[in-house]
């Protein structure tokens, strides 16, 4: 025995051998399980085959969150997709289980290369704890995909369906009965919306908190004012931007009734009228976030209700580039002690850089003013022409690097918004 120990000790020396210590393995182990939640789902993938050890910490993550676009080198999210529903069936439950976010908006059909039509069952069947749905832009959903017996997604707080061509009123109202849960929901660009679906969800969920309605042309009076009459509903966040067929009678009701709102848009909604302005009691006290860019009151309108009114919430504010100027002209003093984010729309193609060292004079406590140009077709021209002290993106940068205290940042709008064969 003791031959054997020297022997052994010979070739594999002994002396720092602990049995207590804890292998590299085991050390690797460790260190994984605290970066696997920064890993994307390509580099899940990549790590989930190097054993099963690695699997069974990876495995919950790529289920949680199935990103179809990062799962393979060779197929294309489409093909991901479908595969994942061939077998989603056939998991085990304690697995379905773990799916919570699904984000189906990148993923679109071909010609020969269609979705499962049955894939909204699959996932109301096979994962029950779906907690977030986008489905923005989907253009493969439509009321077919809808299951026809009862059926619920107890769980899901979160849905998206903006920019779903085929989406009706009918579907909404049968989307809202089954999902009672749902917190955050955006409507965008929903063109064919008339408010009957938003009134849906405004009765049947009771927790929603953020609503998004942006560019719903078609929206009327009637899903607005019955988000804002159920009292149930606390809402705190609320997009109308480019809702043109909305009037004061809404907008009234809102101010009456949405007193905790926080985040609140009304850029380029049409109907908006001075006097609903003076009701939206919320601005005084609760909203942080005000939108009130692409307005049809007039800037003296606008420029003067901010000189009147007490902004003591206020942190970050959206107005025109015409109001703004208005309120250097005339001097006007502005109350809002919390202002520190500017946004100013539709600015004129040559703005002097001493406007900058105007409206920090005015409003001191900014530290972030972002001013939006729109692009024009002879822009190019005018680049060349342009003096020095002009603001553009490069004065901008220059004005930064001067001073540390507030951060101006220049756009340049090359899109056009609403671009869409309905809207021609």
């Amino acid at each position: 025995m003791q031959d054997t120990l020297s022997i052994i000790n010979t070739f594999c020396p002994l002396k720092d051998y602990n049995p207590f210590r804890r292998t590299s393995a085991s050390r690797l182990s460790s260190v994984y399980a605290e970066v696997i939640p920064y890993l994307n789902s390509q580099d899940l993938v990549t790590c989930s085959v190097l054993s099963k050890h690695f699997y069974q910490q990876t495995a919950p993550y790529l289920w949680k969150s199935p990103q179809f676009y990062q799962t393979s080198h060779i197929h294309n999210e489409l093909y991901m997709f479908n595969r994942f529903l061939s077998h989603l069936p056939d998991v085990r439950r304690s697995t379905q289980e773990k799916i919570e976010h699904i984000n189906l908006s990148t993923i679109q059909e071909r010609l020969y290369d269609r979705v499962n039509p049955n894939f909204f069952r699959l996932l109301v069947l096979h994962a029950p704890n779906i907690r977030s749905l986008n489905l923005s832009s989907a253009s493969f959903f439509h009321c077919r995909s809808l299951p026809t017996g009862a059926w619920s997604l107890s769980r899901l707080t979160d849905l998206d369906l903006s920019n779903c061509p085929n989406i009706t009123d009918d579907m909404m109202v049968t989307i809202a009965r089954s999902c009672r849960q749902v917190a955050h929901l955006k409507l965008n660009r929903l063109f064919r919306h008339k408010g009957r679906g938003l009134a849906a969800f405004a009765a049947e969920c009771d927790h929603l908190s953020t609503v998004e309605l942006i560019d719903n042309t078609s929206l009327g009076d009637e899903g607005v004012v019955a988000l804002a009459k159920f009292r149930h509903i606390h809402l705190h966040q609320l997009d109308l931007s480019g809702c043109s067929e909305l009037t004061s009678t809404s907008l009234q009701i809102l101010g009456k009734y949405c007193a905790h709102l926080q985040v609140l848009s009304l850029a380029g909604v049409c109907g908006l009228q001075l006097d609903d302005l003076k009701k939206l009691s919320c601005i005084r006290n609760k909203t942080t976030d005000l939108d009130l860019s692409r307005s049809a009151l007039r800037p003296i309108d606008i420029a003067q209700w901010i000189s009147q009114t007490e902004l003591n919430g206020l942190v970050q504010l959206c107005i025109d580039f015409e109001v703004i100027l208005v309120i250097l002209r005339q001097q006007l003093f502005v109350r809002a002690p919390k202002l520190t984010h500017l946004v100013l729309s539709n600015a004129s193609q040559h703005v002097h850089i001493s406007f900058l060292y105007d409206l920090i004079h005015m409003l001191p406590q900014l530290n972030h003013i972002i001013v939006e140009k729109q692009d024009v077709e002879t822009g190019f021209l005018l680049d060349s022409y342009q003096a020095r002290d002009e603001l553009t993106i490069e004065t901008a940068q220059a004005f930064n690097c001067r001073q540390s205290n507030v951060a101006v940042e220049m756009r340049i709008k090359k899109h056009i918004d609403n671009l869409n064969l309905e809207e021609w």
